[in-house]
């Protein structure tokens, strides 16, 4: 979106293209982008992104923003694995292993 684009003006073209905003609804501060553009990050439940979702771009005053998909994807920083966070690990401790061969005494820069 533009670099003079409000948080106020994302919000209206969000509730234009959905309605009204449920509880779960998040936006993120604006923040600098490719251009002299800014990108934010919307949080929020199912069936609104599907509803934002459904065409790949949103109309924010003059400008159509591209919209895109994240997931967010649950990773224990003990163990590395993707079904549980460190809470409730199990698993071997492996903060101290270098993340991309994992070996001991380095990490990956």
């Amino acid at each position: 979106m533009e670099e003079t684009t409000s948080r106020e003006e994302v919000i209206q073209a969000i509730t234009e293209k959905v309605g009204t905003l449920q509880n779960t609804f998040q936006l993120s501060n604006l923040r600098p982008n490719a251009n002299n553009t800014q990108a934010a990050t919307i949080i929020t439940d199912k069936e609104t992104a599907h509803s934002l979702l459904q065409a790949p771009t949103l109309r924010i005053g003059i400008v159509r923003c591209s919209l895109e998909r994240k997931a967010d994807i649950k990773k224990c920083k003990r163990c590395w694995a993707h079904d549980h966070t460190e809470e409730h690990c199990n698993g071997p401790d492996r903060r101290k292993l270098c993340y991309k061969c994992s070996e001991e005494g380095h990490t990956v820069k």
